[in-house]
């Protein structure tokens, strides 16, 4: 059985004081660890059981063959192939020696993980704070056949988790977030990018200093890409997703445009899918402090990822993961999508007192 506190262990969370004067704060912190390792355990046999746990070789010999055959089709037309040559050599030029370190410096991004890191362990440890209830509500979400079928479907797909929660920052949801962030921490296969929308709420008045929250979260997303130094990233992505940017794009991003940044984003994960068999986007309380048009443009981007109607490069899967505080109708399911819905329901039913295991695998 997983431990969760060797996964989110970077603030030694939910460590049992033996002093006698913290017991019932060390009662409600054994209730909270035996939830979260139940749903570990659930989210690790559920992820083998997969059927997008390929191996990401396959991915590469998929794209080797792809691009031999591309190569023989466009063979016959010598102009088109000599404007690509130049247009590839012309990009080469731009790129240069240019770094993921480099792009990040020069839109001032972040990309410490240190901070990361400390927003998936907040999110995990506030968002269980109502003891009892958040413990029913993730237990709820980590047992639901929605959420589970979601989770290990053999396709990309989107999930929208509605709560009625209207003055929470985080919740039970930011904590299954967090588990699922601790699960594949370390499996170099698959790639999760959360964010907490409830931790980093941005701007809230016109004429402040401070920056929006839709174009804080998309920086928070590409400072996590960016972060993936494993990546030769100018040849990874030359001729694919535009890495660095082209300067009229570049300018775009240095002003804050958030369009401009999902583009740019939903690019690079399209490119990253022959490395990852599965990419998770976790996206938390994405109704704290956004406008319904920034709502709509981060789903509509996001969902060409997941829409099987949508033309793609064979990779890995794409789950991208929604929640909102409260009913939002900004992501709507459309006649051709498949995107999940769920509800949580204001009153669930179970014990306050200490759950086993046992009790989640029924």
């Amino acid at each position: 059985m997983l431990d969760v506190t060797r996964h989110l262990g970077h603030r030694k969370i939910d460590k049992i004081s033996v002093d006698v004067f913290e017991t019932k704060e060390a009662v409600r912190s054994s209730s909270n660890m035996n939830i979260a390792n139940g749903i570990m355990k659930i989210l690790t046999e559920a992820a083998k059981n997969a059927s997008w746990n390929r191996s990401v070789e396959t991915f590469q010999e998929e794209l080797k063959g792809s691009k031999r055959q591309q190569t023989r089709k466009s063979e016959p037309d010598s102009r088109e192939s000599a404007r690509k040559n130049e247009t590839a050599s012309s990009q080469k030029s731009y790129v240069g020696s240019c770094t993921s370190d480099d792009i990040a410096q020069s839109l001032k991004l972040d990309i410490n993980i240190e901070m990361h890191l400390e927003d998936v362990d907040m999110a995990y440890t506030d968002g269980l704070e109502e003891g009892a209830l958040s413990r029913r509500c993730l237990r709820w979400l980590g047992t639901n056949p929605d959420f589970l079928g979601w989770y290990r479907a053999e396709t990309s797909g989107t999930i929208l988790i509605q709560e009625n929660r209207e003055l929470s920052h985080v919740s039970a949801v930011s904590s299954l977030m967090s588990l699922l962030y601790a699960q594949f921490e370390k499996d170099k296969t698959v790639l999760v990018l959360p964010f907490f929308c409830g931790l980093h709420s941005g701007r809230h008045f016109q004429g402040s200093e401070e920056i929006e929250a839709p174009v804080v979260l998309a920086r928070a997303l590409l400072a996590q890409l960016l972060r993936l130094r494993e990546f030769d990233w100018t040849k990874v992505m030359l001729g694919q997703a535009e890495l660095p940017p082209q300067l009229k794009e570049m300018n775009k991003l240095q002003s804050g445009n958030f369009g401009s940044y999902m583009k740019l984003i939903k690019n690079l994960i399209e490119a990253l899918r022959t490395h990852f068999s599965a990419i998770f986007v976790l996206l938390d309380h994405i109704d704290e402090g956004f406008r319904p048009k920034h709502v709509k443009r981060l789903a509509k981007t996001l969902r060409k990822l997941t829409n099987p109607t949508e033309p793609s490069r064979s990779g890995g899967v794409v789950k991208v993961l929604f929640s909102a505080a409260t009913h939002t109708e900004e992501i709507s399911k459309d006649d051709d999508d498949d995107i999940v819905v769920l509800e949580v329901p204001d009153e669930i039913d179970g014990e306050d007192e200490v759950l086993e295991v046992s009790d989640l695998d029924r």
